[in-house]
């Protein structure tokens, strides 16, 4: 029997289904479960994929695990992974935190972090670099959004809406 690869070059190369089930002795059945499996990439430890996202989870515990950020790229992820696991998982947030907090919706980028058990949405930004910024400034100030109309002023970001 041919590999899955051979059979769909074999479909997409004109043979009907009945040619390459006969050629490869399958039933109909078989040869939809060949077809249709998917063949995922294995991530690494401590990788998985949520949407477009991929995070980085360390679990410590059965009950318990650390949450390093989400990135866009697989790429992106393996490189903050790697930079963890060299410096024994103690890096600044800053560092790894990737679109942690940072949400992308049709106004521009939105900050939001739980704070005292309720959702806050910080403020929107026209681009992610100046997210960023204000977020990694409102880290070092423990999350107190009275430091924010400094913290604006200081990394000279624009705020756009509420």
């Amino acid at each position: 029997m041919k590999t899955k690869q051979e059979i769909i070059t074999d479909l997409k190369n004109g043979k009907t289904i009945n040619e390459v089930c006969y050629e490869n002795k399958l039933s109909l059945d078989q040869l939809i479960r060949i077809t249709r499996t998917r063949t995922t990439p294995k991530l690494p430890k401590h990788i998985s994929r949520s949407g477009k996202r991929y995070r980085i989870i360390r679990r410590i515990t059965a009950n318990e695990s650390e949450y390093y950020g989400s990135f866009l790229t697989l790429d992106e992820a393996k490189e903050v992974l790697d930079l963890l696991i060299k410096n024994n998982w103690n890096l600044d947030p800053c560092e790894y935190m990737g679109l942690m907090y940072i949400v992308q919706d049709k106004k521009g980028w939105k900050i939001q972090k739980s704070i005292n058990g309720e959702l806050k949405h910080i403020k929107y930004f026209e681009n992610l670099d100046e997210a960023i910024k204000v977020r990694d400034k409102l880290i070092k100030f423990d999350w107190d959004l009275d430091y924010l109309p400094l913290i604006l002023k200081q990394t000279g970001v624009e705020k756009i809406g509420n």
